[in-house]
């Protein structure tokens, strides 16, 4: 028989109180009116005494010491889904946090579910997500706790239903309440929903950049398909996410980056690699007037840091007129190659440039990294053109890049938007553009 210890008096109280009253909302007796189920009971509670550790209280295995940091199990029969009873464990118990559990009532009146994907809450925000092209066991490896721009919020991809989110939806009649869902969950003081909107979509784009990981915001309605590895990879890749998830310090948020993300999250989700190929194509585009007017910026700055700047004549006047002119970019294709070069790291791409491009771009990157990325940007325009434009009315520069390659090709552009992403991130608030 366990025996039960709390570690103050004042959340022994309020943790009594909330198990009450649950068990009074949800009498046993009552199974087609919902049915909740401790794995402890009142009169074990309310004799469960106050722990003093100045003295050391001796403990056996027996002993459950309950503290607001743990969770507690229970488990809810009005949780039904197509599946049958999905709980988070083996013995149909969902982890509810004890931080949360002796405040639920209050938490469950003052939160609000929007469109069956997003809870809110001044303290709370949780955003239903699906997961693809990740081990099970991998999904704790990710970048959590990170400090953002807006404060100090914790941040963190929880892999497990939850209880709060589920509940909610129960009491409004949805169908199926809990399913197979993973969360994001951030928390923190007056949290702001459209803040939280745009820490989720930089949180989405940091996890696929560090793991490859997709996650989409909708609700999990299958199984989830997941990547399985052996176990020494898997030690091998917790090792390397967790190194790569120190040395990232902080979220990319603003309001001009959270739209050039939400581009690239979409191009990342999509199931069809001709929209992948347009998303991420849209992301460079994006990028690049910044890119375009940083170019033109520097040009003018030299032509005018001359000394015949200071006393310009019609002569020098013309020449700033033909910089200006030689650096417009007008082209899709001319303003797509100088982004790729401005922002792109040449040995990032070579392992992904697909097979059928392969020969052509070797014996480029034999010239110079300038030639295969101009050359790549080349690829990815008339690519692009060929895939957005009506066949009829399209002429072939001959660096298309055939439908049977697109996997690969998205997978190229989906590092060159990274890259394109991070340069963008790093120019000062003057300087960025947002289309």
């Amino acid at each position: 028989m366990n025996s039960y210890y709390f570690d103050n008096e004042t959340f022994k109280s309020e943790y009594i109180t909330t198990i009450k009253k649950f068990l009074d909302m949800y009498d046993n007796d009552k199974y087609d009116e919902g049915y909740i189920e401790f794995d402890f009971t009142v009169d074990e509670l309310i004799e469960a005494k106050i722990i003093d550790r100045d003295e050391g209280p001796d403990l056996d295995d027996s002993s459950i010491v309950i503290t607001e940091s743990e969770h507690t199990s229970v488990l809810f029969k009005g949780f039904k889904s197509e599946y049958g009873y999905i709980c988070s464990d083996d013995d149909g118990y969902i982890q509810i946090p004890n931080a949360d559990l002796v405040k639920f009532f209050k938490l469950e009146s003052e939160s609000k579910i929007i469109d069956d994907l997003e809870l809110y809450h001044p303290n709370i925000y949780l955003q239903r997500v699906s997961i693809e092209g990740i081990d099970e066991e991998l999904l704790n490896c990710s970048i959590t706790g990170m400090n953002t721009e807006i404060g100090k919020q914790t941040i963190a991809l929880l892999h497990y239903e939850n209880f709060l989110f589920s509940y909610k939806l129960y009491r409004d009649n949805h169908l199926e309440p809990l399913a197979c869902d993973k969360f994001i969950e951030i928390r923190g003081d007056s949290l702001d929903l459209e803040e939280c909107r745009a820490i989720v979509k930089s949180y989405i784009f940091e996890i696929n950049c560090l793991t490859g990981a997709v996650i989409t915001p909708e609700s999990n309605l299958n199984i989830p398909t997941l990547t399985y590895l052996d176990d020494e990879e898997i030690e091998r890749k917790k090792i390397e996410y967790n190194e790569l998830a120190q040395s990232a310090n902080k979220l990319l948020i603003c309001s001009d980056t959270e739209k050039v993300i939400d581009i690239y999250n979409k191009g990342n989700s999509c199931l069809d690699d001709e929209m992948s190929i347009l998303y991420f194509s849209k992301v460079i585009e994006y990028v690049s007037e910044t890119v375009v007017r940083a170019k033109v910026t520097e040009e003018g700055r030299k032509a005018l840091s001359s000394n015949r700047a200071r006393v310009p004549d019609a002569n020098f006047i013309k020449e700033l007129q033909e910089l200006f002119q030689n650096n417009t970019y007008k082209k899709d294709s001319e303003s797509m190659k100088l982004t790729i070069l401005t922002c792109c790291y040449i040995n990032d791409l070579t392992p992904l440039v697909p097979s059928y491009i392969e020969k052509k771009y070797n014996t480029k990157i034999k010239k110079s990294s300038e030639d295969a990325l101009s050359f790549i940007a080349s690829c990815i325009s008339s690519t692009r053109n060929n895939i957005a434009h009506a066949k009829a009315n399209y002429r072939a520069t001959g660096d298309e890049i055939p439908e049977q390659h697109y996997a690969g090709f998205k997978d190229l552009l989906r590092i060159i938007s990274q890259q394109c992403i991070r340069w963008y991130a790093a120019q000062s608030s003057s300087m960025r553009i947002a289309p």
